[in-house]
């Protein structure tokens, strides 16, 4: 089940402002981006029938990039830029001279909650898989 906080609307009272964005890759591994948003539409896309397409500006770039987040991908955004923790790694371990990290799997849900309780700041937008075990 895709669990949402506010609303797509939202996001285009952010345009021309700073703002954090997490968002789950293709490959199933989290990335966060200190953006300026400069356009969004909503609108359908494929065989879905809403679809955000954000088109933004990474700081000192002069092109400006986007992407479209479809109803399935985990994808949260905040106002103003924040430190998210995207890390993949949850735990590292030292013993002597062996340094062992673990990490998640691909696409699992706890980087998404990871992230959002990394941040003392309500979203403005979010959407993402839950599950009943969490």
């Amino acid at each position: 089940m895709v669990e949402k906080i506010g609303n797509a609307e939202d996001i285009k009272s952010l345009i021309g402002k700073k703002v954090t964005i997490y968002i789950m890759g293709e490959f199933g591994f989290p990335s966060s981006h200190q953006v300026k948003i400069i356009n969004v539409k909503i609108a359908p896309y494929a065989q879905y029938p809403e679809a955000i397409t954000v088109y933004f500006r990474k700081p000192r770039q002069r092109n400006d990039r986007g992407f479209v987040v479809l109803p399935h991908r985990d994808f949260i955004i905040w106002d103003g830029w924040l430190e998210v923790n995207d890390e993949m790694y949850v735990s590292k371990e030292e013993k002597e001279d062996v340094t062992t990290q673990k990490s998640l799997l691909c696409f699992d849900n706890q980087y998404t909650i990871t992230a959002l309780n990394s941040v003392n700041q309500k979203p403005v937008y979010a959407q993402f898989e839950s599950k009943e075990d969490i």
